[in-house]
């Protein structure tokens, strides 16, 4: 075999390896690739598997909450029973929806919470109380939903009675505007000192009422509430002078008058 020969066979040879190695080079890539895919896909699925199922849950709601997403104050034994010309007649119904992070409401309850639970007390009037949250834009830990959900755990742990001692102290103790709110460990200081148990400190570290509350709030929304305070006597809403906060006098007026109008059983 002359060299020319020999030559022209180890060019070929080596162009078969050359073209060997890539054809190996590509089954690999083709290998790797797949394999890529493959584990993205797997991810893709198990995400899909541990996160899908949740989409349509909603968080649970506490117990001892209305129909409307209120918690109702009304009397335990009524003092003086509310009378008409031809017997006794039903409690007026005041519905209030407030946001405990809303200087408003703060005022209302400074004006007209002293009188709104004396009437509960002598049996006139019921209330039912609608925490909202439309004012986590103005705290950096969204306070309005924690405070509101802070208020459900105390319901849920103890009672109406616990629920209002510490709606008044978080009134009380209203952050200002504009900062965190009220920690956690603070909400639950409070509302162990308003009567609430130790236990009630896992359900708002947990946040367990904070979807309860956005819905709350939704359900608000749709009930024609765009501010807060709103104030409600059997239905109407009770506007105060000028469109300011409802005072005292307004709400005293506004349930005389419902009272007025509400016959006798």
């Amino acid at each position: 075999m002359s060299n020319k020969h020999k030559r022209a066979e180890r060019t070929e040879r080596a162009s078969q390896q050359r073209r060997e190695r890539e054809l190996e080079q590509q089954r690999r890539a083709r290998i790797i690739v797949t394999v890529i895919v493959a584990v993205v896909v797997l991810i893709v699925v198990v995400v899909a598997v541990a996160i899908i199922p949740r989409l349509g849950e909603e968080g649970p709601t506490p117990s001892g909450i209305t129909a409307e997403n209120g918690i109702r104050s009304t009397a335990a034994q009524p003092t003086s029973p509310t009378t008409g010309g031809s017997g006794s007649l039903e409690p007026v119904q005041v519905v209030v929806y407030e946001d405990f992070h809303c200087p408003s409401c703060k005022e209302f309850e400074s004006s007209a919470g002293g009188y709104l639970q004396q009437q509960v007390d002598v049996g006139a009037i019921e209330v039912e109380y609608r925490p909202i949250a439309i004012l986590d834009r103005v705290s950096s830990t969204d306070y309005s939903t924690r405070s509101a959900g802070a208020a459900a755990c105390v319901l849920e742990d103890a009672d109406v009675a616990t629920f209002v001692t510490f709606h008044d102290a978080l009134f009380a103790n209203q952050p200002a505007e504009g900062g965190p709110g009220l920690s956690g460990d603070d909400l639950v200081q409070i509302a162990e000192q308003s009567g609430a148990s130790g236990d009630v400190g896992a359900c708002i570290s947990n946040g367990t009422y904070e979807d309860w509350t956005a819905r709350a709030t939704e359900a608000a929304s749709q009930d024609g509430v765009v501010q807060t305070p709103t104030v409600r006597v059997n239905g109407t809403d009770v506007i105060g002078q000028g469109g300011n906060v409802p005072s005292a006098q307004d709400l005293m007026a506004a349930i005389s008058e419902a009272r007025d109008a509400t016959p006798a059983s």
